[in-house]
């Protein structure tokens, strides 16, 4: 399982549709992307969420204990789970980047 950092501590991260649906919940709005500095660490925290149930970080602290590297590194992280959980064929993406790399 994949994972991020936010001030020093490693949390498991996973794009599901428990994610999706408190993003929409608590965002407002049905995703549709991402514009926003704020769309995104809501998007991270909800899949920080999804796949640590029991963990009772409040977005607010989340939030603000941020910093700019580690928003930049998570932002990757996050963004790979987005593509594979929205693409047709889930893992083929993976499978090509595994291809590309060991050639």
């Amino acid at each position: 399982m994949k994972k991020i950092s936010v001030n020093g501590k490693e949390y498991r991260v996973k794009m599901n549709f428990f994610a999706l649906m408190m993003f929409e919940k608590v965002s407002g709005h049905i995703y549709s992307g991402i514009e926003t500095y704020g769309d995104s660490i809501l998007l991270m925290y909800c899949m920080m969420k999804a796949a640590n149930r029991n963990d009772d970080t409040e977005f607010s602290d989340f939030a603000e204990s941020l910093t700019m590297d580690e928003y930049t590194g998570n932002t990757s992280v996050c963004t790979s789970l987005l593509v594979e959980f929205f693409s047709p064929n889930p893992g083929e993406e993976k499978k090509s980047q595994e291809e590309t790399e060991s050639r």
